[in-house]
């Protein structure tokens, strides 16, 4: 990480080994950085859905009209586009029960992590990438995700 007083400040989260700098940066290598929010989110369900087979990843549960849950708050960009901060819930599972994800976090984690579905060490990391804050410049941080995520998605596909 680069010290408070540098010129350029290196972002690290689900954008593994990259470095922003800025746009400016981005745009003299000539790559177009307008990537939409909409468009990632739609990518990240993509890519939390091929993982969970199409399914709720509750214990138990098989339905297949599910959205991606975020693990934690999804106002962090560092967990927005990040699928591995990310579960495929059912409503029932997301919103709609005593031990939904939302209405009820704390069952529910323990929930999935007595399961197996994902432990302790998962629900650590993902806290600690809440923690962290994307600083500068937003469009190169975005155009990378973009590029990760896609990446996956061909990975999952092969």
């Amino acid at each position: 990480m680069a010290a408070a007083g540098d010129k350029h400040r290196p972002v690290r989260g689900f954008v593994r080994n990259v470095d922003f700098y800025s746009d400016r940066d981005f745009y003299c290598l000539g790559v177009d950085v307008k990537v939409s929010d909409k468009y990632l989110l739609n990518l990240l369900r993509q890519v939390v859905s091929a993982r969970a087979s199409g399914h709720c990843e509750f214990p138990g549960c098989s339905n297949t009209e599910c959205d991606p849950h975020h693990w934690r708050s999804k106002k962090n960009l560092v967990i927005r586009y990040d699928p591995d901060a990310c579960l495929y819930l059912c409503t029932w599972h997301h919103t709609g029960n005593t031990m939904s994800a939302h209405l009820n976090p704390e069952g529910f984690e323990i929930a999935i992590i007595k399961s197996g579905v994902r432990t302790q060490v998962w629900a650590d990391a993902v806290e600690q990438k809440k923690n962290l804050i994307i600083t500068g410049f937003k469009k190169p941080f975005m155009e990378t995700c973009k590029w990760q995520l896609e990446d996956e998605l061909r990975r999952i596909a092969a």
